[in-house]
């Protein structure tokens, strides 16, 4: 810790997230709901549902990821709250190592990186904050 990259190039992830979706009906296994929980690199936790997720081969699927808000430079802990505390588009997918990217109304987009079940899909959430810690240095320390 207390490395600052002032080009963005080396930057540790802004956020983490975990999500998981199954599907609604033997029906539809294509169709599903899930939920998502994140936390970003100040301390700060999101949660809410995933509606709706559509996947291929299956809406039956999870991930792991580490990601980025789209700039050059570290977000500040208001402009991170703003990316992961209202509704928001996702796409992307894997076979065990996967990408996705994000977009948030007003905030945004975000690049991820990280486990992801088999397959691909696209999801619509929505997230509240559940925690904030108050005057929060930057990431990766002080300068």
């Amino acid at each position: 810790m207390g490395f600052i990259d002032e080009s963005g190039l080396a930057r540790i992830p802004d956020f983490y997230t975990l999500s998981g979706t199954v599907p609604v009906s033997p029906v539809t296994p294509w169709l599903g709901v899930g939920a998502t929980i994140s936390v970003d690199g100040y301390g700060d936790w999101y949660v809410g549902p995933i509606i709706p997720a559509i996947g291929l081969p299956s809406a039956l699927q999870g991930s792991l990821v580490a990601g980025w808000k789209d700039r050059w430079a570290v977000p500040s802990q208001s402009e991170l709250e703003k990316l992961l505390s209202q509704w928001s588009l996702h796409g992307g997918g894997g076979y065990i190592v996967g990408g996705e990217e994000s977009w948030t109304p007003g905030a945004g987009f975000a690049t991820g990186v990280g486990i992801f079940s088999p397959g691909g899909g696209a999801q619509a959430s929505y997230s509240w904050e559940l925690h904030q810690r108050k005057n929060c240095p930057p990431k990766g320390g002080a300068k």
